[in-house]
């Protein structure tokens, strides 16, 4: 990286965001899932919302395919969540995580802090990523607190 990417990337870093995990079906049925932090709500009036994926990672492709998806917003306890569908080359899910359906064949992450049910809508790319606008179709929350993510690390409020 340059020094202006590694400043930028640094600066970025000192602003906290929520952490997502972002989940859809692979052909063979089997959930797959991405950890992301670019989302954010579209619309209340037109419950909405926008995420941002990059157009390598293999969310990408599964997302136009299934045309739904489902995101959890973690909680402070769910790190380890957000680090397993941080990672390139996953294996199977492990046995202690739970996912629920929500809706058919759309899975979020039980006990998240909060858990949408999303059908796409629009997408439009964007340099090396393409923005996901997507209706949400149920919604779900408790009150729990967030992850957040600080300084290029996870962090509780």
């Amino acid at each position: 990286m340059t020094s202006f990417e590694e400043n930028l990337k640094m600066s970025w870093g000192k602003i906290p965001t929520g952490v997502g995990v972002l989940t859809t079906l692979e052909k063979n049925g089997d959930v797959h899932g991405i950890t992301i932090n670019s989302f954010f709500s579209l619309s209340i009036k037109e419950p909405s919302i926008i995420v941002s994926i990059s157009k390598t990672a293999t969310s990408h492709e599964l997302i136009i395919r299934n045309g739904k998806f489902g995101f959890s917003i973690l909680n402070s306890n769910q790190k380890e969540y957000a680090e397993f569908f941080s990672l390139d080359n996953k294996e199977s899910l492990p046995n202690n995580f739970e996912l629920i359906s929500i809706e058919e064949d759309i899975y979020v992450i039980k006990n998240s802090l909060v858990q949408f049910s999303c059908e796409l809508s629009y997408m439009t790319s964007v340099f090396d990523h393409t923005l996901f606008a997507a209706n949400i179709t149920k919604v779900d929350s408790n009150d729990s607190s967030p992850l957040v993510w600080y300084r290029s690390d996870f962090s509780n409020f």
